[in-house]
């Protein structure tokens, strides 16, 4: 009669822990590849965003002092500007009944200091009277001034929440554009992010 002995081993100390710091191991680099991905995420989202914000701003700044004449313009500083153009309510060309333009519109941007930080805002009225010349401002009454719009009850609209500093720099002569640089900024994951955008502009009216 014959009896087969089988050796049963187990596990040996050492592999459970090699086996342990390897799986340690690769976990770890799992969450770090996985953390990685998600700030590059919330960066490429802050970017985008930043950049829709200043392209939609600038060019709606743009079209608007296009609009306008240089005569009409009226800076408060270098960061803000009020000026008119011959436009309705609606932004449709505001003219006479013999095709002259009407200048009665009104249209004021100012950067405001929050406690989060600042933004751009855009303010419009129409004054009205069949105004057949580009306005000047500080002859309304009362005069169109940052201080006016500022207390005024005026709606505001927010062009950008994502602005450091906006600069109107105004030309010598007719000849030369408006120049305006706007910066912005943003922040994700614990760091700010610029950009600087500059357009020149030479009015049409």
């Amino acid at each position: 009669m014959s009896s087969t002995r089988r050796d049963n081993q187990g596990v040996s100390l050492a592999e459970t822990l090699i086996a342990s710091s390897l799986m340690v191991l690769l976990v770890g680099l799992m969450y770090t590849a996985v953390a990685s991905g998600i700030r590059y995420q919330r960066r490429s989202d802050a970017l985008i965003d930043l950049d829709q914000s200043a392209a939609l701003t600038v060019a709606f700044l743009t079209r608007e002092l296009l609009d306008t004449n240089l005569r009409t313009i009226v800076p408060f500083g270098p960061s803000d500007i009020a000026f008119s153009v011959p436009k309705d309510p609606s932004g449709k060309p505001l003219v006479n009944s013999a095709g002259q333009f009407l200048w009665d519109k009104v249209i004021c941007y100012r950067l405001e200091t929050l406690a989060d930080g600042k933004r751009l805002v855009r303010q419009e009225e129409q004054v009205g009277g069949a105004n057949l010349q580009p306005l000047n401002l500080y002859r309304l009454t009362p005069p169109r001034t940052s201080a006016y719009f500022a207390a005024s009850t005026i709606p505001i609209r927010v062009l950008s929440n994502q602005i450091a500093d906006v600069r109107f720099t105004l030309p010598t002569s007719a000849a030369r554009p408006i120049e305006v640089t706007l910066d912005f900024e943003t922040k994700a994951d614990g760091h700010t992010y610029g950009l600087k955008v500059s357009s020149k502009v030479n009015p049409r009216n």
